[in-house]
Formats: C-alpha cells, structure tokens, sequence
C-alpha cells in the first residue's frame, strides 16, 4: 500500500516502507479504507466551509444595509441639498386603518426646471417613529412585518412613483406622539430628497357595517 498515492499496489518509496511493511493485507485494507474515508471528510468540510464564507458574506452585506436604513434621520432632510426631489402627486392620507390598503402617489421633479428627461428610480417604504432620534419599524409589537403590500415602486418615464396598496400592521398609539413617520426613500445612494408624510396616524382597523334585518 502506497501512502503518498492511496493506491493497494505496493511502492518502493523509502517512507512507505516502514510503515507497511510486515503488516497483514486486511490491515492495510482497512488503512486504505480509513484514508478515503478521511479523504471525503475533508473534501465535505472545506465545501461547508465554503458555503458558510458565502452566507456570512451575504449576512454582512444585508447587516449593513439595515443599519443604513436604521441610521437615516428624517429630521435632516431639509438641511441636505438634494438634485431630484419628491413631491405628492395626489390628495395625502393623513390617517388610515391597519391592515387597510391605501395608496399614495409621488411626482419626481429635478432641481434643474431645464431637464427633460428623468432617470426611472426605484423607491422603497419606511416607517419611523417621532422619537429623539426616530427608529425605523419593520416589525410590530407582534414580531409581524410591518410593512405590507405596496412596499417597493419604481418611478413611470414622466416621473409618477405610485404605491397603490399600502398595508400597515400596527397601530401608532403604541409609540410616542401616536404619529408615525411615512418615508419614501430611494432604493440607491443617488441624490434624491426623500419624501416624508410627518404626523401619519394609524387607528385600530375600522368595523365592517353591518346590516340589522327586522325580524
């Protein structure tokens, strides 16, 4: 049995030799079987290492985006400048029900009146809190996301960013103020104002009607 190559055919290297030699044929058999076992074990944990380098890459990556997100300040909006900005597009619900779908509409205006032509942008929700500093929500009180339906839009070739079904799963007098923060950010790092719908109230979800058939 050759050590260096793993093979049953005996070898003439030098160290093989004191190893192998005057052992019986079923205890080099079991030699040889307990290295290709060895063999497949290491090859497996050098795949699973690999795969778990790719995760946490990937959980890195995802982390860091969070804590982006998490760090954004409403209140320091108005004092950044700022080459596109967002502005509604239609009547602004300042309050609404949870778990009731409703819509919200943007207009995508560049700070220059001489541009014609908008880039087309992704945007995406987010829901903060009027503490000092404000935190950003995306679970309720329940461990439920907080944010449903019509999270992500992307802006039309004249501008329009709609988010037709907006769902919230929570309620704001569980926090300070009993008002929420509704944010329209961009899903990039480009200069574009984000679009903050302040003093936004969600009240427990409304009764159905219900009609009463005299008896």
């Amino acid at each position: 049995m050759c050590l260096l190559t793993a093979s049953k055919e005996t070898c003439e290297h030098t160290d093989c030799r004191p190893v192998t030699g005057g052992l019986s044929e079923g205890v080099l058999a079991a030699m040889y079987v307990g290295m290709c076992q060895l063999n497949q074990l290491l090859v497996t944990l050098v795949g699973q290492n690999a795969a778990m380098q790719e995760n946490l890459g990937r959980l890195a990556l995802r982390t860091g985006s969070e804590k982006r997100e998490e760090a954004f300040d409403p209140l320091q909006i108005d004092t950044t400048v700022y080459e596109l900005h967002l502005s509604p597009a239609d009547d602004l619900p300042q309050q609404v029900f949870r778990e009731r779908g409703f819509s919200l509409t943007l207009q995508l205006t560049a700070s220059d009146a001489s541009a014609r032509c908008l880039p087309r942008l992704r945007f995406k929700l987010a829901l903060f809190t009027q503490e000092t500093p404000p935190r950003r929500l995306s679970r309720n009180i329940a461990g439920k996301k907080v944010l449903r339906g019509s999270r992500d839009a992307e802006s039309s070739c004249t501008g329009l960013v709609a988010f037709p079904n907006i769902v919230i799963n929570e309620v704001s007098s569980h926090y300070l103020g009993d008002c929420f923060d509704l944010v329209v950010l961009p899903a990039s790092g480009l200069a574009v104002q984000p679009f903050v719908l302040r003093s936004f109230s969600v009240k427990a979800r409304k009764p159905a009607k219900r009609c009463y058939r005299p008896s």
